[in-house]
């Protein structure tokens, strides 16, 4: 082997450590994005699950005005006056409809998750997140039906038909339709856990 063909051989060896370098911090940028965008989906899951309606709520300690239409229906939230992440509009009506404590906490219940979808959805994870809370007040309406007095046999159909009409009431936008199909893209496969499925404890209240 010639002089010239080690001295090439050498100049090679030893740009593969720079270039190695080079690989590994393109890599590192590479990845920066999609583990700062998994640090948001995980933060964004905590605080879903972290999310529950109160007492307060359900007795109406704070209930809210009749809030203005056209600024209602303005942006995907809509009016929150009393900040607790219940439309005020579907707050109002819920209360003017149901009478019955325990089935007003259920309906709340389920409200309050099914906005998650417009305004908390971006990705599988989230999407797992809110309709895992969806199940729960869909499944919490059952038990406090059932409490209520309606018959097991038309149990299902009568849950079906409430959370019908919430939703009805929570999508009653263009604007809050689309974002609800947005959010339905990310479905995925989840399991549920039935064993806890009503944010307030339906026997301490009273009707």
């Amino acid at each position: 082997m010639s002089q010239k063909t080690i001295w090439r051989m050498l100049r090679v060896v030893r740009w593969v450590p720079l270039v190695l370098c080079l690989l590994y911090i393109l890599l590192v940028l590479v990845r920066i994005p999609a583990v700062a965008e998994k640090e948001k989906s995980g933060k964004a899951v905590i605080d879903i699950q972290a999310q529950h309606i109160t007492v307060g709520d359900v007795l109406g300690n704070n209930l809210p005005p009749t809030p203005d239409e056209a600024q209602n229906s303005a942006t995907l939230a809509g009016v929150d006056v009393n900040k607790n992440n219940i439309r005020d509009d579907i707050e109002l009506s819920i209360f003017s409809a149901t009478t019955n404590a325990q089935v007003r906490a259920a309906e709340l219940q389920y409200v309050f998750a099914k906005q998650l979808a417009l305004t908390s959805v971006f990705d599988s994870d989230t999407w797992v997140a809110f309709v895992v809370q969806e199940n729960r007040g869909f499944q919490c309406l059952g038990q406090a039906l059932l409490q209520a007095g309606v018959p097991k046999n038309n149990l299902i159909s009568m849950v079906v038909k409430r959370t019908e009409e919430l939703t009805a009431l929570t999508l009653d936008t263009q604007l809050r339709k689309d974002a609800y199909e947005r959010a339905e893209r990310f479905a995925t496969s989840y399991v549920l856990d039935g064993s806890h499925v009503c944010d307030v404890d339906l026997d301490m209240l009273q009707n």
